[in-house]
């Protein structure tokens, strides 16, 4: 997922880049366009500027209106011509002519008054719009100083620019449909502006609110000749990406502004396969892996079972070795030896029977020798099986072990139970059992605790057996598998007996101290 999100910036990135670069190139040519085209009109006013001042003295205003009305006809994107002298007054007018064959006298010409200014250098100026240019109505006031060879001010001719051929070469433009192209003067108002969405109208493409945004951001960095930067105009949907190129020799920013919505279709129109088939590769590659990890745990935990299973066999027969020997020893030392003084004392009984007295005294010694062997055979048997399990049930047998077992050895063992009479299946009864003959005798060999509670808690159908000491407490670690060995072989049989009967078992060292064995039946079924 990291290298798919770093392709992802990366890749965007480069789409926005590559977006500036296309768009940057149509503003180099079209920069280079404007110049040579404001270059022209500015031509135009210097030579009639030169025909004016050839002439001598004041100019008339009949002779000034042919010269302008002459220019008009041969420069087809001048609207009209105004002449004004150096003291404000109109000299002559092709407005107002527009509709009159003859020529205008000076002294039928109404008289207007325009602010001159003295000190404004000789170029081609751009007068500030009255309002927003709308719709086709694409008109630049223009004005330019007329002076003589000492470079006083004679006359200001002002003119209307139709930007025909400006919107022209907008068409012409190889640029996206979602761009709006546009001129921005540096005093804050849009000079021209076309939008290559023909469904779109000019007001709507760039509006004043956007002129401001575009303004501010070009002034905030000081005017550049040429950059890029990203604002989002005053009720526009998502930010715009503007590329913006300023002419050499105007206070004139050539920019195109495209919504970055596009910029990003474009880029996920361009991603997206590889987008989705990244998805695709790291979805099935951690399928895979996933499986690969499972297998690699499956075939761990089968070891883990295998050495377990090992280690329980090994301990079985060990056990039950032990076991042999201990019956073996028991039953030669106690019954053996029991039997062999039987037998001597009934031999010795058969050689005095004449005596009787004697031999009487002997056959009762030797009927005590028989009842003392039975008790240590039942003893015996207890210990293989406590004849309670089976007869009584498994709350008897716990009671009966922690009586005859537990208590004599440590007498603060406390059973609780809520089982009563209720009988479960035998291997369950005989699970339980073992589980908590096994704790306790863990308790009485290594807890080192002063007191043992025992509790047989039955919901049914959920039965849960628990023995807690507060003793030293345990550690987990030689309740794992991996820690198997001969001191453990008796917590792993408990946990082979729980899974064997569907249930769980817990071994948990206590906060407070101690550790509590928990046993945990479900599903299991009453007899």
């Amino acid at each position: 997922m990291f290298f798919l999100a770093v392709f992802l910036r990366y890749s965007w990135v480069v789409e926005r880049e590559h977006k500036v670069q296309e768009l940057s190139g149509i503003l180099r040519f079209g920069s280079e366009f404007c110049e040579i085209y404001l270059e022209r009109i500015k031509a135009t006013h210097r030579r009639f500027a030169n025909e004016v001042l050839q002439i001598e003295g004041l100019v008339e205003a009949d002779k000034a209106l042919v010269m302008l009305n002459n220019y008009k006809r041969t420069n087809p994107d001048q609207l009209g011509f105004v002449l004004f002298s150096a003291r404000g007054e109109v000299i002559a007018d092709t407005d107002a002519l527009i509709d009159k064959p003859q020529i205008l006298l000076f002294s039928d010409m109404p008289i207007r008054q325009f602010q001159v200014d003295k000190h404004r250098e000789e170029r081609l100026e751009f007068e500030p719009m009255a309002s927003e240019i709308s719709g086709e109505s694409l008109i630049l006031p223009l004005r330019y100083a007329v002076r003589d060879t000492d470079g006083e001010l004679k006359y200001v001719v002002k003119s209307r620019l139709r930007l025909g051929l400006l919107q022209n070469f907008w068409k012409t433009a190889l640029v996206p449909q979602e761009s709006v192209l546009g001129l921005v003067h540096d005093g804050g108002y849009l000079i021209n502006r076309y939008s290559a969405n023909p469904g779109e109208s000019v007001d709507q493409a760039f509006g004043k609110p956007s002129a401001d945004a575009l303004v501010s951001s070009l002034r905030q960095t000081g005017l550049p000749t040429n950059g890029d930067f990203q604002i989002r105009p005053l009720g526009a949907d998502s930010e715009q990406l503007v590329i913006f190129r300023r002419l050499s020799y105007h206070p004139v920013t050539m920019f195109v502004s495209i919504p970055m919505s596009s910029i990003w279709m474009g880029w996920w129109n361009r991603v997206r396969v590889s987008f989705f088939l990244s998805i695709a590769l790291i979805v099935v590659g951690g399928v895979a892996y996933g499986q690969i990890i499972k297998k690699r745990r499956a075939e761990h935990l089968v070891s883990e079972k295998q050495t377990e299973f090992e280690d329980v066999t090994q301990g079985i027969l060990t056990a039950q070795e032990e076991e042999r020997a201990r019956l073996s020893h028991e039953l030669h030392d106690e019954v053996g030896q029991s039997l062999t003084a039987l037998k001597i004392t009934l031999n010795r009984a058969q050689q005095n029977l004449a005596n009787h007295e004697k031999a009487s005294a002997l056959l009762g010694s030797g009927q005590e020798m028989v009842e003392e062997m039975v008790g240590g055979i039942r003893e015996i048997a207890y210990r293989l099986r406590p004849s309670e399990l089976d007869q009584l049930g498994l709350v008897a047998a716990l009671r009966s072990h922690i009586d005859k077992t537990i208590r004599p050895l440590f007498p603060n063992v406390a059973l609780s139970e809520n089982v009563g009479h209720q009988r479960f299946n035998h291997d369950l009864e005989l699970c339980c059992f073992r589980i908590a003959q096994e704790a306790l005798t863990n308790c009485l060999r290594h807890a080192k605790a002063t007191q043992i509670d025992v509790s047989l808690d039955y919901q049914a159908p959920r039965l849960t057996l628990a023995i807690k000491d507060n003793g030293v407490g345990f550690d987990a670690a030689c309740y794992s598998s991996a820690q198997a060995a001969s001191g453990s072989l008796g917590l792993i049989g408990m946990r082979e007996r729980v899974a064997a009967n569907g249930g769980q078992l817990w071994i948990v060292a206590l906060p407070e101290g101690g550790t509590q064995v928990t046993a945990h039946f479900h599903q299991i079924g009453e007899l």
